[in-house]
C-alpha cells in the first residue's frame, strides 16, 4: 500500500471466527489481512459491498449462504444450504432477466430518440436552407 509508513497503526478487536474468515479471504485474494480489511472498508465506503443491497431478503440469504463453510456442515445443513443457493440462483436469474428487459427498453428508447432528433434536425436544416418541400416541386405543382 502506498504511503503505508505515514499511516498510524490502528488497533482493531474482532471475533476470532471473523478474523479467520478475513485471513482466508486475504489469502484467496493474495493480500495481507490489513490490505484485505482496508479493501473491504473502501468497498463499503464506496458502496460496492453487495450489488443486492436493495433487496433485503436476497442480501440476507446471500450473506448467510456465502458465510458458511461447507466442510463444517452436517449433510442436512449442506442440503439446506444448497436449497438456499438454488433459490439465490433463481433470484439472480430473475433479476438478470428483468435488468435485460430494462436495458433493451433503454436501448430502444435511445435509438428512437436519436431518430426523432435526426428527423427534427433534418427539418430544421430544410427550413433554414429554404429548400422547397416535395409538395412544391415543379412536377407536383403541374399536377394540381
Amino acid at each position: 500500500m502506498k504511503g503505508a509508513s505515514l499511516i498510524a497503526p490502528f488497533g482493531l478487536r474482532m471475533p476470532e471466527e471473523l478474523k479467520e474468515k478475513i485471513a482466508e479471504r486475504a489469502k484467496n485474494n493474495g493480500r495481507s489481512m490489513n490490505a484485505e480489511i482496508v479493501q473491504i472498508l473502501q468497498d463499503a465506503v464506496d458502496g460496492r459491498i453487495n450489488p443486492l443491497a436493495d433487496d433485503d431478503e436476497i442480501e440476507k440469504i446471500y450473506i448467510e449462504v456465502i458465510s458458511r463453510d461447507p466442510s463444517k456442515m452436517s449433510m442436512e445443513d449442506f442440503d439446506a444450504n444448497n436449497a438456499k443457493l438454488d433459490w439465490l440462483i433463481d433470484a439472480f436469474m430473475q433479476r438478470i432477466s428483468e435488468d435485460t428487459e430494462r436495458f433493451q427498453s433503454a436501448i430502444r428508447f435511445k435509438s428512437q430518440t436519436k431518430e426523432l432528433i435526426a428527423r427534427q434536425i433534418h427539418q430544421l436544416v430544410l427550413q433554414k436552407a429554404d429548400y422547397p418541400s416535395l409538395s412544391k416541386t415543379p412536377e407536383n405543382s403541374k399536377k394540381k
